[in-house]
């Protein structure tokens, strides 16, 4: 599945990563978000190439929404989640499949992964590791932690028929809160001990105002999953808000910190 709006300049890239896959077996559904720039002549024109590749242009309605159509337009045993700016390892799909297919126990399957930013990624770059184990994953969704990177995962498909797919009113954490709701409901994930991405961070230190949209979506994903209502325009309004949000910016404060003394080290 890979949802995507206005990334005609990387693009290319994105999808020759997929056609260089040692595992053949695989059709690219891609759904157009309401592109205002090249993006569907480009993925048109590599659609004609291959026929594995089927493009799908919506008017734009956000992310959750394309992820959705995507789901509904699959027909496949297993998912990989697919970022439209990212680069998977030719081998991604041909472990994971393997993997899942020994461990039907086993919902969701990710990995580590490379982050880079330009052109080209760097094969020696730093690896960014996340638990691998079921326990650990656990552990941290009940912890409120989202350790499980949504764009190395790989999925049956049969879960989002049983639970559902993402929530169409999240901007932002929406794969936070699918898998959370999957982790609450019985659902075992795992990861493996090694990248299989390149994921592509344009910058090491996110800006304040992405950290804290992206909190305060998950602190509102938070709510619905306890079973609270109410749209995310009455939650940023409300007291609990307002303490999510004062709570955001003091932790920006700490991590934007935490992140120059890295960089320096």
């Amino acid at each position: 599945m890979m949802p995507a709006r206005n990334v005609a300049p990387v693009i290319t890239d994105t999808i020759a990563s997929i056609k260089q896959q040692t595992y053949p077996h695989w059709e690219l559904v891609f759904v157009d978000d309401g592109s205002t720039d090249d993006t569907v002549a480009v993925v048109s024109a590599l659609a004609q190439q291959d026929p594995r590749i089927k493009i799908y242009p919506l008017p734009h309605g956000g992310r959750g929404r394309a992820r959705n159509a995507c789901i509904e337009r699959m027909t496949g045993e297993f998912v990989a989640v697919c970022d439209a700016d990212d680069i998977s390892f030719p081998e991604r799909f041909e472990k994971q499949v393997h993997y899942l297919r020994n461990h039907p126990e086993i919902g969701a399957v990710g990995s580590h992964w490379i982050p880079f930013a330009g052109a080209k990624p760097d094969p020696c770059g730093p690896i960014r590791k996340f638990p691998t184990s079921s326990p650990e994953l656990r552990r941290a969704f009940s912890r409120q932690k989202m350790r499980f990177h949504n764009a190395t995962v790989m999925l049956r498909r049969s879960l989002y028929a049983e639970h559902g797919g993402y929530n169409v009113e999240l901007r932002r954490a929406q794969d936070y809160e699918f898998f959370s709701r999957l982790s609450r409901r019985g659902v075992y994930f795992s990861g493996l001990d090694e990248p299989l991405l390149y994921y592509r961070q344009e910058s090491s230190i996110p800006s304040i105002a992405y950290f804290l949209e992206n909190g305060m979506y998950m602190a509102y994903a938070d709510r619905l999953l306890a079973g609270k209502v109410g749209s995310f325009a009455v939650f940023d309004r409300s007291v609990a808000g307002n303490f999510w949000r004062i709570y955001y910016r003091a932790k920006y404060v700490y991590f934007y910190f935490k992140m120059l003394a890295l960089r320096a080290a």
